[in-house]
């Protein structure tokens, strides 16, 4: 999407919002209204000229009624979206062509997050070969304005993308062409990489690949780590025993055991003990929102009335809690971890492994699932996505509540609604780290890791940074050929070496 398609802003180096196919924007009408200023000369795949009509197409077409979009209500705010929505209008109001090169959308009213919102894929726009409504078969023919263009998809095989020479940078992208295959096992990639048949592997390496690209002496050189944007933990639903007591909640937090959790998942995650992730706006590196005591999480639970003696190991809680863990062994990894955790504070958990539809369903109503593992993957890089669907009373819902603890406050609600409209992001992000501080001191979860994702890249590929956001960017990647000669010969060097080395260590007398 990312390679195909692009926007009227993107996400920058540093997960900042920069402008794409709009050199500039302007905000006005009190912070509820841009005015977007394209790029001359811009161009689709096709070669047909693009122009502000073609935005507003674009964004009809990905909001119609019809249109299977999964993100749909994160553009109500857009003035007229829901009326069109609904069929009750044949055209969005708040989207307004002024001039071939000028686009106006206007807000019900100011919104922090609209820019990283549509920054995101889904308004990006599409060659005016899509037309109006959406067609589930214009993806083997998509067509749109971004640095490379779709040559080839066999599905389940290969993706081949060229490079668009109408792209509005002069001279990029400089890749003449991506092939991106698919279905190809982890082990393989390893193999494809080591014979230097792979340009790189992204974020697909089973443990024993990374432990050793990670400490290879050559490839640990091109070997990069950075925590993804989400959060994972264990929700408590507060509004059944014995998590309605906040302090349980606090003595679960407390009883998590970070400093193990660290050893456990090294390499594969990091510990933290908060909401908002490193790279999403807000974050604070020097805010530690719960703190590991064991001692404390027992004094807390104690003061609860579920006292418990470690050296007899009676007391605690008297009922086994069901732990709701969902499908597959990293849930239920992190289930058994803090079953351990929790025994040295007395309460006793049993894991539940289910489908992940089930899981979705039960943990999704309310008073069904008292604890189960929590994770929350970013939408949109803003620190509004990471609190407003989980922690706030917008988030909760009869059936399939993304809210799984069901805990609100009118402060927290109150205080994210201000911040959701502040324009001022220094005040902003002062709101959102307050937020961070109230989530971590309620406890509706016991935070305890951000995934790593993890990539590696040939010598060869110059120009190639991990980007906060995006999985993969190349428009600045280039491949020198001098350096893959040499790139490549060095590192089976390197273990031809090791190899004779060793050799001769075993016939030395």
């Amino acid at each position: 999407m990312n390679l195909l398609f692009a926007g009227l802003v993107d996400y920058g180096p540093s997960g900042e919002i920069v402008p794409d196919l709009a050199e500039r924007w302007e905000l006005f009408d009190g912070g509820k209204a841009y005015r977007f200023f394209l790029r001359t000369g811009l161009t689709f795949h096709d070669g047909s000229p693009l122009d502000a009509t073609d935005l507003q197409r674009s964004i009809e077409r990905t909001l119609a009624p019809a249109t299977p979009c999964p993100v749909a209500s994160f553009y109500e705010p857009i003035e007229g979206v829901t009326a069109y929505r609904a069929g009750k209008a044949k055209a969005i109001s708040g989207v307004v062509v002024e001039s071939p090169h000028v686009l106006v959308i206007r807000l019900q009213k100011p919104d922090a997050t609209f820019l990283p919102i549509l920054a995101l894929s889904p308004l990006r726009p599409v060659c005016k070969s899509g037309g109006r409504a959406y067609d589930d078969q214009f993806q083997q023919k998509a067509c749109g304005a971004g640095p490379f263009r779709l040559t080839e998809w066999l599905p389940g095989q290969r993706i081949r993308v060229e490079r668009f020479p109408g792209w509005h940078e002069p001279g990029k992208p400089y890749l003449d062409a991506i092939e991106l295959s698919e279905n190809v096992s982890r082990v393989t990639q390893r193999l494809m990489v080591e014979r230097g048949e792979l340009d790189g592997i992204f974020n697909e390496f089973e443990r024993p690949g990374a432990i050793h690209f990670r400490t290879h002496p050559e490839w640990s050189k091109y070997f990069t780590e950075m925590p993804s944007p989400d959060v994972y933990g264990e929700f408590m639903n507060v509004h059944m025993a014995p998590f309605d007591d906040v302090r349980v909640r606090r003595a679960v937090a407390m009883a998590v055991d970070r400093p193990h959790l660290a050893k456990y998942y090294e390499g594969w995650a990091r510990v933290t003990d908060h909401v908002i992730p490193p790279g999403i706006p807000g974050y604070d590196p020097g805010f530690h929102g719960q703190k590991t005591d064991v001692q404390a999480a027992r004094a807390l639970m104690a003061e609860a009335g579920y006292a418990y003696d470690p050296k007899t190991g009676k007391g605690g809680y008297p009922q086994t809690i069901t732990y709701w863990a969902g499908p597959g062994e990293t849930a239920i990894r992190a289930g058994t971890l803090l079953q351990y955790d929790l025994s040295h504070i007395g309460l006793r958990i049993e894991i539940k492994e289910t489908s992940f539809a089930q899981f979705l369903a039960v943990v999704g109503r309310p008073k069904e699932a008292r604890m189960g593992y929590g994770a929350w993957l970013m939408d949109y890089a803003d620190p509004s996505d990471f609190f407003e669907p989980t922690f706030s009373s917008a988030g909760i819902a009869p059936e399939e509540s993304q809210n799984w603890a069901f805990y609100s406050t009118p402060e927290l609600d109150a205080l994210l609604a201000r911040a959701h409209g502040e324009i001022d992001q220094e005040k902003r992000l002062a709101m959102y780290r307050e937020a961070d501080r109230i989530v971590c001191d309620d406890a509706p979860w016991a935070f305890a890791y951000n995934t790593m994702r993890i990539e590696l890249v040939q010598p060869w590929l110059r120009g190639y940074k991990p980007h906060p956001v995006w999985n993969r960017v190349f428009r600045n990647a280039w491949i020198d050929p001098a350096a893959r000669e040499v790139g490549h010969a060095g590192l089976v060097g390197h273990k031809v070496k090791r190899a004779l080395g060793s050799l001769l260590g075993r016939l030395a007398p």
